[in-house]
């Protein structure tokens, strides 16, 4: 009888149970998630993990940062060049991201826009993968047919994991991004701007049309 009470409070505990989740702007989100990349473990090859991958996810989720404002090239320099899988102390997580330390250690991450320069923000930031996609579509020949291990297929899949990790994106919205690009089909302004929220005469005083 007791050992039915016990299994009763144990279900109960797990039923009650719910990650706890801090909401930040996007900016310390991307951040955070460069440490992770960068405190990951290295990909162990007797587990099938490839190095050529894991360099590409982070090398990529590194570069669109840069691209997109979230961090400088001088942080780029010191903190991440040639530093993947070099651990950083939650500490220096902390001081990077502008997360405090305790919930570095503590809680997990979700963006959430709660101002309105924090909607303006994400929305630039999901512009710039959207340049970043049309600038490797625009680099392919007309001859070239884009398969899964191409170079430029690789690119774009790490860019487009990190913004999915992230939060950037929908995992959906990813998925649709990269057959657009295995089509070579250039991201137009109407799907930017379902992407973005940013309306099409804007995207276009953007760009300059």
């Amino acid at each position: 009888m007791s050992e039915g009470k016990n299994t009763k409070k144990k279900k109960r505990k797990n039923s009650n149970y719910r990650p706890v989740y801090k909401y930040v702007d996007l900016d310390r989100l991307c951040r955070k998630t460069l440490c992770d990349y960068r405190n990951a473990p290295a990909p162990r090859q007797e587990m099938g993990e490839s190095e050529k991958v894991d360099r590409n996810l982070y090398e990529t989720g590194v570069s669109f940062c840069v691209t997109a404002g979230i961090i400088t090239p001088e942080e780029k320099e010191q903190l991440f060049e040639g530093k993947n899988h070099v651990p950083m102390s939650s500490r220096e997580v902390a001081e990077f991201s502008g997360i405090p330390a305790y919930q570095v250690e503590k809680n997990l991450f979700a963006f959430k826009a709660e101002k309105p320069e924090d909607y303006v923000r994400a929305s630039m930031i999901r512009l710039a993968l959207c340049d970043i996609i049309n600038t490797i579509i625009h680099s392919v020949g007309e001859e070239k047919e884009l398969h899964i291990d191409s170079e430029e297929m690789e690119r774009a899949a790490g860019y487009i994991n990190f913004c999915s990790a992230t939060g950037v994106i929908t995992e959906e919205q990813g998925v649709t991004i990269y057959m657009q690009l295995k089509q070579k089909k250039t991201l137009d302004f109407p799907f930017i701007s379902s992407l973005t929220g940013l309306s099409t005469d804007a995207l276009k005083q953007i760009a300059g049309v």
